[in-house]
Parts: C-alpha cells; structure tokens; sequence
C-alpha cells in the first residue's frame, strides 16, 4: 500500500498518495511524485479503504506515465499557464469590436480601394442595422444566430423590395467576409446563411409594373408641362429628349452644353447618401459620352438660358455652373428631381411617374424605330451591352452623335395624332 491516512487539525482526514519511478540520472536521488484526496465528511473506514486503493491503482498508473508532476512542475506550468492567459487575453483585447472594426479598417479599405463614395454610405446605412445590435461586440463573438437574430427581420421582410433585401444580405456578408481576409476572425458567422430569395408573385408584380411611356403619352406630358415653371419644365424636357440619368441631369454645367451645335456632353453626376449630403462624382461607368440634342431640346435650354441670365442680371449675380442649381448656386439633390416628376405626374394622371421611366422610354421608342441598339446603349452611358448587343458593330461617333435626333422626329409624328391623352393601362 503506498497511501496513508491522515487527520488534520480540523478534524478532517485526507488520503495521501505517494510513489518512486525512477532516479535523478544527474543527482542519483529517487524521484517520488505525491497527492492528497481530502476525504469527504461521514464516511466510514471501510469506505475511505475502497475508495483509497482504487484512487492509489490509478495514482500509481498515471506516475508512472509522467501525468503527475512534481511541486517544481507544477509551479513551472503554472507560470505556463498564467503566461498563456495573459497571452490570450492579449490576444483577445486586440480584437476589434464590430464597430471598431468598420470605422478603423473596413470603411478605410474601402475609400483606399477608390470605391464609390455612394456606395460606402449605402454599406454603412445597411450595416446600421447591425451596429445597433453588437456595436461593442468583439468581432469573434458575433456569432450565427447573433447574426440571424437581426438580418431575419430584413431579409424576410415582406415589405422590402428583393433588391433591397439583397442589398442588405450583401452589404452584412461582406463586411464579415472582409473581416476573415483580414485575419480578425477565423470563420464569417454568415458563412452558412442563404441570400434572399425573390418571390414568384414579387417577381409577376415586377413585370406588370409600368416602365415606359408611349409616344403619345410624352406627347401629352410635354404639353402639360407648358403650364410648368421654366426650371422644371426645361429640366424635364432634358430627361425626355435625351434619357439621361437624374443625377447626370442634376449635374449638367452650362460648360458641358454646345447651344449652338445642339451637342451636349454628359460628363459628371450627382449623388446624394445620408452621411455625405449631396456630392459630385463621376458619370455611373466613369466615361463621358457626347451625343447630338433633338431640336426640341435646344430650343428649351436656350429660352432656359436666356431666362437665367436675365434673373441673375437683375439679382446682381453671376449665374451658377450648373444649368440646374439649388437655391446656392450648387447643384440640386437627385432626389428633388424624382419628386419633381413624381408630382407632375400625379398632378396631370398619371401615378407612379420617375425620371428613370424617361430613360425606358428614350430606348423603348428608339428601338421602335429600328436604330442600331448598340447605338441607344451607348447614348444612354451602359458600361456593357447585353449579349443581344454583342452582334452590333463598332459605334461611330457621327451615329452616336446624330441617334438622339430620332427621338425627336419620332415625338414630331406623335404630335400629329388628335386628342393626345395618357394611354390606359391594360
């Protein structure tokens, strides 16, 4: 038996484990390896006895498997250990929090990558959702259901539009994606989570949805907006005759217009996102494009100009930069622009009236008219055309030039028609 039993000074009794596995080879003295069991209180001498000799057969195995250190072991794993702690704790306080790790290195990447500045406000508003929820949470311990708790909400909302639905799902499994590129965390809690999916009826109700306008319809729409101030109307008739963006539109400088050509130059856009206000940046694809106006056009930006003119004559001032500004002479929120529209159309019936129908439109009644797509794609500023479009030739610049006249003459012929009206939908 290589146990005994002992009492303490309190009363109670505690098992001692002792046993030899060898010699020092430097020092020639045994080396022995120790342990107590301290005896629970009411046992009786023939329990302690059982349970001693089972606790001693194991005692003596793991010894002699080197399991049992010596009170210097023990001391120097202890050292270990508390080294290892502090280590990891270290570790772990250099572990961003989530909102940390967006405004210290996610958002700085991705201005340092040039990425667009709407597009950085758009990831931050989407990204607001969870910033609400775990701004202070360690990175590595957002976990799945942590994250599932907040996008469910968004993701399987059904008020949302799918695309915004997506634009969520997107922005939140980017940032977690770019987080393990980064080496904060070693798996993104978003790793397993399916995008949203677009629903058969949303996708019927898509399509059914009114995108352009007929010729008869901007035949009458041009006549009401005679009844429209000379602002708003010029600006319109702009979008009409020439399916320009709204913040290409917004961003028009006098600079960029040749009235006595008719060649207009889109050149910049206006953008507007919480946290930036409104700002100036380059055109959707980067590129400018210069096209010929439809005479409808030039005549409105000439009355327009001659018109501004004569108002900053008499205001003692120096007209703006851009042909459409905002009361300080900057240029004016997109956002207006769609109101602006959307007012009118409700004002002369018809509802659900935007800037971008204008844009269908413009293609829509060109395509009508067989000009050469690649041409309309190129006019309108797509960065791609589609696969349809890969079969047309090089764009020249005479016939990008000329194209946009064809709008015109196809709202001269429109005009011929009687008792012009909105068309009803089906």
């Amino acid at each position: 038996m290589s146990y005994r039993v002992l009492e303490l000074k309190d009363g109670k009794r505690v098992v001692e484990f002792r046993c030899t596995i060898g010699r020092d080879p430097e020092t020639g003295k045994q080396i022995t390896r120790q342990s107590r069991w301290r005896v629970p209180s009411g046992w009786s001498d023939n329990a302690i006895l059982k349970e001693a000799t089972k606790r001693d057969v194991l005692f003596q195995k793991e010894a002699h498997e080197g399991k049992i250190l010596s009170k210097a072991e023990q001391k120097e794993a202890a050292k270990h250990a508390k080294e290892d702690a502090e280590k990891k704790r270290s570790v772990y306080d250099s572990i961003p929090s989530f909102r940390q790790y967006c405004d210290e290195m996610y958002f700085p990447a991705l201005e340092a990558e040039e990425t667009a500045l709407g597009t950085i406000a758009l990831k931050k508003q989407r990204l607001s959702v969870c910033d609400e929820a775990f701004a202070n949470t360690k990175m590595c311990e957002i976990t799945r259901q942590m994250v599932q708790r907040v996008i469910y909400p968004k993701i399987r909302s059904k008020e949302l539009q799918y695309n915004t639905k997506k634009s969520y799902y997107n922005a939140w499994r980017g940032v977690f994606q770019k987080a393990v590129e980064d080496g904060v965390i070693e798996e993104s809690p978003m790793k397993d989570e399916k995008p949203p999916v677009r629903r058969k009826n949303a996708q019927a109700a898509a399509g059914d949805k009114k995108k352009s306008c007929t010729a008869e319809e901007i035949t009458y729409l041009l006549k009401c907006l005679e009844n429209e101030k000379i602002q708003k109307r010029t600006l319109m008739i702009l979008l009409i005759y020439c399916g320009i963006r709204r913040g290409e539109a917004a961003g028009l400088k006098w600079e960029h217009l040749n009235l006595e050509t008719g060649e207009i130059t889109i050149h910049n856009n206006i953008q507007c996102s919480r946290g930036f206000g409104v700002y100036e940046t380059a055109t959707k694809t980067g590129r400018t494009r210069t096209f010929m106006l439809a005479p409808e056009a030039v005549t409105a930006l000439r009355l327009y100009r001659k018109e501004v003119i004569k108002r900053a004559s008499l205001e003692g001032k120096i007209p703006s930069q851009y042909c459409f500004p905002n009361r300080n002479g900057g240029p004016i929120n997109p956002d207006l622009v769609t109101e602006w529209v959307s007012d009118f159309g409700k004002k002369y019936g018809m509802e659900g009236l935007h800037p971008h129908m204008f844009r269908h439109s413009f293609a829509t009644l060109l395509a009508e008219q067989d000009v050469n797509p690649a041409v309309v794609s190129a006019i309108l500023g797509h960065a791609n055309a589609s696969t349809t479009l890969n079969v047309y030739t090089h764009v020249s610049n005479d016939r990008l030039k000329i194209a946009s006249r064809s709008f015109g003459e196809i709202i001269r012929d429109a005009k011929q028609t009687d008792d012009v009206k909105p068309a009803k939908e089906a």
